[in-house]
């Protein structure tokens, strides 16, 4: 859907990368991601390529799809260079940024105190509540309170922010942890789960590849957890640059534009 601006959407953005360049702070040896980014004319762009309207290698078509894949191409753009898409996921990415195979991680990623330790994130961009995912006909599991009980596996997906926030509050059901790419939902339709963790964009997808499948919200009050995007800890002015890269978004209305476009407009955040 378009949105109606003051001024025309090209004059904001030029406005903003011009802002976005007048604020940037002065680089030291220490801190020269982005001197680095441009002698090589390349943003190195970690990405999951199976999240769904985030950073989605689309089967069909071969081609990546989401709304961080069209800001990371807006970020390099801004920045004057290409973009390159690294293949990465929640578990690898701090080790990405931190031997310098990427620049940046750009999709949506959760914050959560353990990767704060391995990496330093921007401001948040998006937030999403939490969702099981059930089989259609479990009538053990009709609503959230259900699969916290004697016998029940709940199955999480290694390194995301479930794994840790599952280890703390699951006191009856048994905590399953896989590493493999759709090893939930394999596990879920084989019978040898009765529910998995996920997160609004991954759980439009399953709803619509299976019809299998229902969708469980955690209660009001639940922990909601923010996305943002990372770099590797120790870069406070490439942090700043990616910091108003975020900021400039979200007030030049592109943001709200690119998330509607993609199905997100419930998890924008202020």
């Amino acid at each position: 859907m378009a949105l109606a601006h003051s001024k025309p959407l090209c004059t904001l953005l030029l406005s903003s990368a011009l802002g976005l360049a007048a604020t940037l702070p002065a680089f030291s040896m220490a801190d020269n991601r982005q001197n680095d980014i441009l002698s090589r004319h390349e943003l190195r762009t970690c990405i999951w390529p199976q999240y769904y309207s985030i950073s989605y290698s689309n089967p069909k078509t071969g081609e990546l799809e989401g709304i961080d894949i069209d800001l990371a191409h807006e970020l390099a753009s801004r920045l004057g260079v290409n973009v390159q898409f690294i293949p990465s996921s929640h578990a690898e990415f701090a080790q990405d940024l931190s031997t310098g195979r990427c620049d940046i991680a750009m999709f949506g990623i959760a914050i959560t105190p353990a990767r704060q330790q391995q990496a330093d994130f921007s401001q948040p961009y998006l937030a999403s509540a939490m969702y099981a995912a059930v089989r259609s006909r479990n009538s053990r599991i009709t609503d959230w309170q259900d699969m916290d009980q004697p016998g029940n596996l709940v199955i999480v997906q290694q390194g995301t922010y479930f794994e840790n926030l599952m280890k703390q509050q699951l006191q009856q059901a048994k905590l399953v942890i896989v590493s493999q790419p759709q090893e939930r939902e394999a596990w879920l339709k084989a019978g040898r789960g009765d529910a998995f963790l996920t997160d609004f964009p991954y759980g439009k997808q399953l709803i619509k590849e299976n019809d299998w499948i229902s969708l469980l919200r955690a209660p009001d009050g639940s922990p909601r957890f923010q996305y943002a995007y990372a770099v590797a800890k120790d870069q406070p002015n490439w942090l700043a640059a990616i910091n108003q890269f975020v900021s400039d978004m979200k007030h030049s209305g592109r943001l709200k534009q690119l998330a509607e476009k993609h199905g997100l407009a419930p998890m924008l955040i202020p």
